[in-house]
Parts: C-alpha cells; sequence; structure tokens
C-alpha cells in the first residue's frame, strides 16, 4: 500500500513539473508580438480609412428582422447557411475522480459545474454569443479543456467552451443558443444546439477586423422589435461579447449600449458581459471602460459586466455568464472559491 502512494505521489510530483513548463511555455507564448494581424489592438477613429478586405475573403450573411426572433421555430439557419448534416461534439469521456485529472482542473480551470440555481436563472434569458473572428483570434496561447495540457488557438478554446456551455444548459435552453461572428462583416447562426455549434467553428475561421459595433447593434435591434412586437413580452437578453482586443470602433460600441440603456424600462432587460481572451492591455483598458464608465457617460442603467482572461479560463464560459447574472456579492471573492477545485469538469 506504501509503495502504491509513493508512486502515485511520484506520478503527481513529475505531472506538476511538467505542467510548470508548459505554463512557462504558454506564457512566453503571451508575451510575444503576434504573427497575425493584431485587429484587436488597433484603434481606428471615426474618419480613419478602414481597410477593404481582400476579394474572396469578404464575409457575406443576409440579416433581417427575424433572424433572432425567439420561439418562431425556425428549421433552417438562414444567414449561417448551415444545414442539418452536422458534426457530432467532442467526446465527454473525463474521469474526473482521476487524480491526474482533478490536478489538471486545478491547475487549468476550463469548466465550473453549474449549480441547479444557475441554470435556472440562465434558462430565463436568450443566450447570444457574439466571438471575435478577428486574424487574432488563430493565435495558440490557450490550454485546452479538452486535450490535457494540449496548447490550442484562441479560435479553439471558444469552440470547446461554446460546447460546453451548450451541454451544460440544453436542457434549460430550449431554443438553443445564438452564435454571431464578428470580422469584416457579421454571420448569425440563430438558436443552434449542441450538435450544430462544431461545424460553426470548422466552416469559419479567424481572418480581418474586429468590427463588433455592427454585431452588437444587430443584437440590440432584434431585441427591441421583438419587444414592441411582443408588446413587451419576451424574454430577457443575456450577451456575452468574446473577444481578444479592442474593437476596430470603440465608439461606435460605446455609443450603442448607451443608447439601448435608454430605451429600457429596467436593467434586468438586458446583460452585456465583455469576455477577454489574452493579455492584451489595451483590450483589458477597454473591457474595463464598458463595465464600469458607461452610467458617467449618460447610460441610463448599468448593465455591463467585464471578466479577463486569467479569471475567465479558471471558471470558463458558461460560469462567467451566470456569474453576470448574480449580485457581485455572491460571486467568488477568493482564489479558492474561484478555483472551486472539486467542481471543475472537462467535457
Amino acid at each position: 500500500m506504501r509503495t502504491r502512494i509513493q508512486i502515485s505521489l511520484a506520478a503527481l510530483t513529475m505531472t506538476a513539473c511538467l505542467v510548470s513548463a508548459v505554463q512557462v511555455n504558454a506564457q512566453s507564448r503571451l508575451s510575444r508580438p503576434s504573427d497575425h494581424i493584431q485587429t484587436g489592438g488597433v484603434d481606428y477613429s471615426e474618419d480613419s480609412t478602414v481597410p477593404t478586405p481582400p476579394p474572396g475573403q469578404m464575409q457575406t450573411a443576409t440579416m433581417d428582422n427575424a433572424t433572432l426572433r425567439a420561439g418562431t421555430g425556425q428549421s433552417m439557419l438562414r444567414s449561417g447557411a448551415l444545414n442539418n448534416n452536422l458534426n457530432a461534439p467532442l467526446s465527454a469521456s473525463a474521469d474526473t475522480s482521476n487524480p491526474l485529472q482533478k490536478l489538471h482542473n486545478f491547475l487549468v480551470g476550463g469548466s465550473r459545474q453549474l449549480s441547479g440555481t444557475e441554470l435556472a436563472n440562465l434558462g430565463r434569458h436568450d443566450i447570444v454569443l457574439l466571438i471575435d473572428k478577428s486574424s487574432s483570434m488563430s493565435e495558440v496561447d490557450c490550454l485546452s479543456m479538452d486535450r490535457r495540457w494540449g496548447m490550442i488557438s484562441r479560435w479553439d478554446w471558444c469552440r470547446e467552451q461554446t460546447t460546453d456551455l451548450a451541454q451544460q444548459a440544453g436542457s434549460v435552453l430550449k431554443r438553443g443558443i445564438s452564435v454571431v461572428l464578428f470580422s469584416w462583416s457579421t454571420m448569425i447562426f440563430p438558436h443552434v444546439d449542441v450538435t450544430q455549434i462544431p461545424r460553426i467553428f470548422v466552416d469559419n475561421h479567424p481572418d480581418g477586423q474586429t468590427n463588433e459595433d455592427k454585431a452588437l447593434g444587430a443584437i440590440l435591434d432584434d431585441y427591441f422589435q421583438r419587444r414592441a412586437s411582443n408588446h413587451g413580452k419576451v424574454a430577457p437578453l443575456l450577451v456575452a461579447i468574446i473577444t481578444d482586443g479592442r474593437p476596430t470602433n470603440e465608439e461606435k460600441v460605446r455609443r450603442k449600449i448607451i443608447e439601448a440603456t435608454q430605451n429600457l424600462q429596467s436593467p434586468d432587460e438586458v446583460k452585456l458581459t465583455f469576455l477577454l481572451i489574452g493579455q492584451d492591455p489595451k483590450g483589458m483598458q477597454f473591457i474595463q471602460e464598458m463595465d464600469r464608465g458607461l452610467v458617467a457617460q449618460g447610460a441610463k442603467f448599468d448593465i455591463v459586466s467585464s471578466r479577463p482572461f486569467y479569471q475567465l479560463v479558471k471558471t470558463g464560459l458558461a460560469a462567467a455568464m451566470a456569474d453576470s447574472l448574480s449580485d457581485p456579492q455572491d460571486r467568488p471573492n477568493n482564489i479558492m472559491d474561484a478555483l472551486n477545485f472539486g467542481k471543475h469538469k472537462k467535457y
């Protein structure tokens, strides 16, 4: 028995050393300038000349007022041009009782299992994910949940986390979630389920700018149109904006949020949470301003929260969205609560 314990401790020690090496390598990657176009770190002013995308790379997607309407029973993904013959998600074969798996989940984080209360709260909302598809999202500097100790791109990290969200909340989100990609243009995939998500990420690849304002504007406009046509009887809207830096036009994003708050009767109607991937300091500054500074600039309500990457990777996307709906005093207030050691999982 003592021999087995000694062998297990030796294995854990060797694994911890390996993790340290991986983390050092990941940190060195984060500190290097990217070989890709850093669209998240470029600020275009109102009068700047925005470059035109190369021929053949323009992302076209038709958007109409019904694209994101809830409860319409759409069987086709009109703007995303998907069909029903989609690949199944990645296998969910993690043994969370395994000591090595526990160590991996403790150090890497990945995904916190949602409570019944959190799931019920998410289920009362229409869920929309705005995902950055700009060139810098191809940067490989994220630790994978699915491949133990493996490094993946920011784009693939979004795929893993979106799949995990759909799996955890599928039972309460009867209409699925809506995925919106933004880059040169906006592509909307309304009301998708866990079986449809992988194809979205396989068929689309990071490229171009960070035209966040158009995507956010389309979602907010759709909400207000649905609210008007249904005499206010619509589910509240929860939007996560997942990006690795500053948008191409910060001022337009700022204005769209402030203007949207003027049309709200309650701050609970619409919640926005900015989730940063990577360590871009300008991106961090931007999401913090959206979180803390818009009321002083004329917003009627504070409807924005934010989470930097070092927190996001420890809890995962699903938990970050659930936390955005809770009161600040109910959120994890120390590092051990945030890690939630016994409840992390790998899908």
